[in-house]
């Protein structure tokens, strides 16, 4: 079966497609709403904030202040209990981790996040900190957002019915 034949077959477009497609647009319209926890509440990379190491790059401030995960990667929720005020520029810019701390070094957990902005700018994740312990509440926002779409939804029908 040729291309020419199937047009033939299913014919030109017509006023039934024409609804079909407003009506498939209108929905997508309205369904945007519950996608926006997607990007809204999207989790961003971060990090112990230490306020005497602000003035300092990134990189430099996770090598100071923020130990390292079992898998090697740098701990979002904990970083390293030192007197950073202890140390001068020179100490930090020429950091040694392994000369500065021993093993025994204890760890706390963060009161203050750095959020880098590497895909969004801000979310309500980084605008509200929810993160660490706090990371549930993001979940809680779409959980409540989806009940009241489900009790909206069987309310209206309800109500259409009568």
């Amino acid at each position: 079966m040729k291309y020419d034949d199937v047009y033939d077959f299913v014919g030109q477009v017509g006023v039934f497609q024409v609804c079909a497609s407003s009506c498939l647009l209108l929905y997508c319209l309205f369904a945007l709403d519950s996608m926006t926890m997607i990007f809204a509440g999207a989790d961003m990379p971060h990090f112990c904030q230490v306020e005497e190491l602000e003035n300092l790059s990134y990189d430099l401030q996770k090598l100071i202040a923020i130990p390292l995960d079992g898998s090697g990667a740098v701990s979002s929720c904990e970083m390293f209990n030192l007197d950073y005020s202890n140390y001068s520029m020179e100490d930090y810019l020429t950091w040694n981790r392994t000369l500065m701390m021993d093993n025994n070094t204890g760890v706390v957990p963060c009161s203050k996040w750095i959020y880098e902005q590497v895909v969004f700018v801000s979310t309500i994740v980084s605008r509200f900190d929810l993160v660490c312990g706090n990371g549930w509440m993001n979940q809680l926002v779409s959980t409540i957002y989806m009940a009241g779409t489900l009790i909206g939804g069987i309310l209206s029908g309800a109500m259409s019915d009568k």
